[in-house]
């Protein structure tokens, strides 16, 4: 596919896979669109397009939940697709055997006044109901506290109403996140970005990576260097509890550097990385 769409365009192509292959057998979607340069022009040039007919949601991929079996589904539609939290939940509980899930986290163009609907809460879903998932993408809101309260709250109700012995958390199948054109427009806050650490070391035992793709291009580069501090004060954190027992690989010198310092220091290091101020059209 190529070009711009609507909701009503990506389910149309999925409805006509609805009907011609079985609901109980599919294991595989995959679903690509490719903005040409006329259409990125069209949408950077203020030329009168109206952004917003081309945000994306729940009723965009609504037919496929009814492959119940799938255990890769893949859409990279240009733009993101703003789900909600109960958009998250439903999915993690419909595509319980899903191994890589991605909803269109890596994207060409977002409309930069429409906030994420989501919240990092929707990350619990995946981990609680989505045992097989390895790879995961979402377009969320992670730049406020209560984004983080609200996941760190999704937590305590889970561990509060699910037998010890059947805890589900933290997720040790889940390897990698992609958030993409998520909202984390926090300057670098050493405090939000240990909140969000915090929160990643009760959702995953074993991720190796969080990464935000293309943030160049969408002119906020600073995402991707916010998520990389993330995940090393993340793999500080396991490492400061449980040594080189924790799951989540490491470089040598990531080894060296987390055996050397103390949480202070640790807070300087991630101060010092590098960084570009935000920077919105």
């Amino acid at each position: 596919m190529h070009g711009l769409y609507t909701n009503a365009d990506i389910a149309l192509v999925l409805s006509g896979v609805v009907a011609a292959v079985s609901k109980e057998s599919l294991r595989k979607i995959i679903i690509t669109s490719v903005l040409s340069k006329s259409d990125l022009a069209r949408w950077d040039a203020d030329s009168g397009i109206d952004t917003r007919q081309f945000i994306l949601d729940i009723h965009a991929i609504e037919p496929a939940l009814q492959f119940r079996n799938l255990e890769i589904f893949s859409a990279c539609l240009g733009v993101p697709l703003y789900l909600t939290d109960e958009d998250h939940l439903r999915i993690a509980q419909t595509w319980r055997s899903v191994q890589l899930l991605y909803l269109s986290s890596i994207v060409q163009r977002v409309v930069f006044a429409h906030k994420p609907p989501a919240s990092i809460a929707s990350l619990v879903h995946y981990a609680r109901y989505c045992r097989r998932l390895k790879a995961l993408g979402l377009c969320l809101d992670a730049s406020t506290k209560a984004s983080v309260d609200a996941c760190m709250q999704a937590v305590d109700t889970c561990e509060e109403n699910i037998p010890e012995e059947n805890h589900s958390l933290p997720s040790s199948s889940i390897q990698m996140v992609e958030f993409g054109p998520s909202w984390l427009e926090c300057n670098f806050d050493p405090g939000h970005i240990n909140s969000l650490a915090k929160a990643f070391t009760r959702l995953f035992s074993n991720l190796a990576a969080c990464r935000a793709c293309r943030t160049e291009e969408l002119e906020v580069p600073q995402a991707a260097w916010t998520w990389m501090k993330v995940h090393t004060l993340y793999e500080y954190i396991l490492f400061t509890d449980q040594g080189c027992n924790a799951n989540t690989p490491r470089s040598a010198w990531k080894l060296r550097l987390f055996s050397k310092v103390g949480p202070r220091t640790m807070e300087k290091i991630m101060k010092r990385l590098p960084w570009r101020p935000l920077a919105h059209p």
